[in-house]
């Protein structure tokens, strides 16, 4: 699980990250506004025994809220880093979108597990960059800010007690 804390806005169009004071708690969240398309990097280390020989994560799923009704679009790419790769290139993963539709304003959303999001990380990488985009176009009609609380990216691992 990925929280918004961890989420870094670029200097481009970007959501804005913000500590939001509700009623009983605070949190974080990257508040994407519905007029331009957005979007924000995270990134991680991944565990020694990741399983590369996949091209999809096991699941993928957004989780936000919003104080309007309607559909979000939220957009996904990943790719990987290894040792002595450059750092700073353009993402080579493929863009993968899913929508989510919010009934009741300011409910608490986890968009459904998706399977079919590719990456580009492969068995030598050890870090993990992905861009999230919240795409305005199209199928998005929340004419309401989207605040991104996390993204929860689950994959798989080779040999769970050797950490190879």
């Amino acid at each position: 699980m990925l929280m918004a804390s961890s989420i870094v806005p670029d200097n481009l169009s970007t959501c804005e990250k913000v500590q939001v004071d509700a009623t009983n708690f605070s949190y974080i969240a990257c508040i994407y506004d519905n007029v331009t398309v957005e979007d924000a990097f995270f990134n991680w280390v991944l565990p020694p025994n990741f399983e590369s020989t996949s091209t999809d994560f096991d699941g993928v799923a957004f989780h936000w809220l919003s104080t309007g009704t309607g559909v979000v679009q939220w957009v996904i790419e990943c790719d990987g880093k290894g040792d002595s790769d450059i750092w700073d290139t353009a993402l080579a993963g493929n863009e993968f979108a899913t929508t989510d539709t919010v009934t009741t304003a300011g409910d608490y959303q986890v968009t459904a597990y998706n399977t079919t999001v590719t990456h580009t990380i492969d068995s030598d990488d050890r870090h993990a960059i992905c861009r999230v985009e919240r795409d305005t176009s199209g199928s998005d009609t929340l004419n309401q800010p989207a605040n991104l609380i996390a993204v929860e990216i689950c994959y798989g691992v080779n040999d769970i007690w050797s950490g190879q």
